[in-house]
């Protein structure tokens, strides 16, 4: 009689954890955008292709604009710009930083100690002399594209933005060498400052630290989005939100559900191997 009191048991034991285990299913669930639970994996593979998809776009729109500038009379592509002035700012933002010197047999070598992300870019500014108009606006872009974009500016951010500052200026005297006919000059004036409107607006997005991992595929959003929202790290959701915008609301939602399915996992892993402890369970998702 024992025998068969335990075998109902845990039969009853097994439909009771086969319910919770679909009743939690359901909790996620009702958060995706399908009413469905979505894995992590499918979730941040979702988030990656909308960020990857939306930069292409940026890309596309960006080069058209730049492609209907060249179009208009008088703008001039290969104009020459003297940048000497920034091949000596070069130098002296390299002189501000602290050297190290190291001793080669009898001879002693002093050198800077430049941040990573600074040295490319004063390696390449200290050995120029002239661009053209279309070699500057390529150029800044990479100057855009080496920022952190952090909250707080690093000293080598700041360091790029003079140098941005500096190359913006000259760019905006060869604009003004460029078109004889005012109609026109007025027009590339317009076009250019509306391309410039659009990097600001629309490519500052993609220049964030999270952003940039993605496109270089240096991460992938569900090592990014999922533990940011498990840790309520509301700042990193904020920029996917900021990018994705309402077009790809439905991705982020699939997103907090993949988070909370996965919260729910640890939290009944967490409960022992008869989930029979509802209160701690309730606890587990409250936290």
């Amino acid at each position: 009689q024992l025998e068969v009191d335990e075998k109902v048991i845990n039969l009853e034991k097994n439909f009771v954890k086969t319910q919770a285990d679909e009743a939690l299913d359901n909790i996620s669930g009702s958060i995706s955008s399908n009413g469905k639970p979505i894995s992590t994996i499918k979730a941040g593979e979702n988030v990656t292709d909308a960020v990857l998809k939306l930069h292409s776009n940026y890309v596309k729109n960006l080069n058209n604009m730049y492609k209907n500038i060249k179009n208009i009379e008088g703008f001039n592509p290969d104009a020459i710009i003297d940048v000497r002035s920034i091949n000596n700012l070069a130098k002296r933002i390299e002189n501000q930083y602290p050297t190290k010197t190291k001793a080669y047999g009898q001879t002693e070598v002093t050198t800077p100690v430049i941040p990573q992300q600074l040295q490319g870019v004063l390696d390449d500014l200290k050995n120029l002399d002239n661009l053209t108009f279309e070699q500057a606006f390529n150029y800044k872009n990479i100057l855009n594209d080496s920022l952190t974009n952090a909250t707080s500016p690093t000293k080598a951010d700041l360091d790029i933005m003079k140098v941005i500052k500096s190359l913006d200026q000259k760019m905006g005297k060869s604009l003004k060498s460029m078109g004889q006919d005012p109609v026109n000059k007025r027009r590339i004036f317009r076009e250019y400052n509306k391309m410039q409107a659009f990097i600001a607006n629309e490519g500052n997005i993609f220049n964030t630290s999270v952003m940039k991992g993605i496109i270089n595929n240096k991460s992938q959003a569900k090592d990014l989005l999922v533990p940011a929202l498990m840790n309520g790290d509301l700042a990193t959701f904020r920029v996917f939100e900021k990018a994705l915008g309402k077009e790809f609301n439905g991705v982020l939602q699939d997103a907090k559900s993949a988070a909370f399915n996965e919260m729910l996992r640890k939290s009944r892993s967490s409960l022992g191997d008869d989930f029979t402890n509802p209160e701690t369970l309730l606890n587990q998702i409250n936290q």
